[in-house]
């Protein structure tokens, strides 16, 4: 008799697919709710790893601006002392700088004048590593511009240095500028 009974009970669940009625599309809201979790689960984690790249391609970009501000800064710098060993005037090759703005192509080792106080922006040399206003192939156009401005505080004995770099950081203009005192120490 128990063995009818069981019998009967194995027709009845393949019958009914194991499921009563009332619990007919449980399995459904289940698995909706599963995914609904593992989503929102995951969207926390993939939103702090979007604003994590965006912030390093930022410092990214902000150490190279600041490189590129210090390499103006000690290019006018190592003029001076260049003019100074072999008695030159003190501030001789940088007069583009005096009128308005210039910036230096320091693979080339010169001063570009920059009309209208605008400077194009600096290309970069994937091969060296450099940047500068080089063209041809290997240089590609990058985001920053420097302009360099050399004044005379006190005729042939100190000059002012100003050096900033601009870029742009998901279309917001940014820039960082150094000031720098120059003095003629031969005087």
């Amino acid at each position: 008799m128990e063995h009818s009974v069981f019998k009967k009970i194995n027709i009845w669940l393949r019958h009914r697919a194991y499921l009563p009625e009332t619990m007919s599309g449980f399995a459904l809201i289940e698995t909706l709710v599963a995914i609904t979790v593992l989503v929102a689960g995951l969207t926390g984690p993939l939103s702090f790893t979007a604003q994590s790249i965006a912030a390093a391609q930022e410092v990214k970009q902000q150490v190279t601006a600041f490189f590129l501000m210090v390499e103006g800064a000690e290019h006018v710098r190592q003029t001076r002392d260049s003019n100074m060993l072999a008695l030159a005037p003190w501030l001789s090759g940088l007069e583009a700088c005096f009128s308005g703005v210039c910036d230096i192509d320091v693979s080339l080792d010169s001063v570009i004048d920059c009309p209208g106080g605008a400077c194009a922006p600096l290309f970069f040399e994937e091969a060296t590593g450099r940047y500068g206003h080089g063209s041809g192939s290997g240089w590609t156009q990058t985001q920053f511009t420097r302009t360099i401005s050399v004044t005379e505080t006190e005729p042939d004995r100190e000059a002012k240095v100003l050096v900033t770099v601009e870029w742009f950081h998901r279309d917001s203009p940014r820039s960082i500028t150094a000031e720098a005192d120059l003095f003629n120490w031969q005087q």
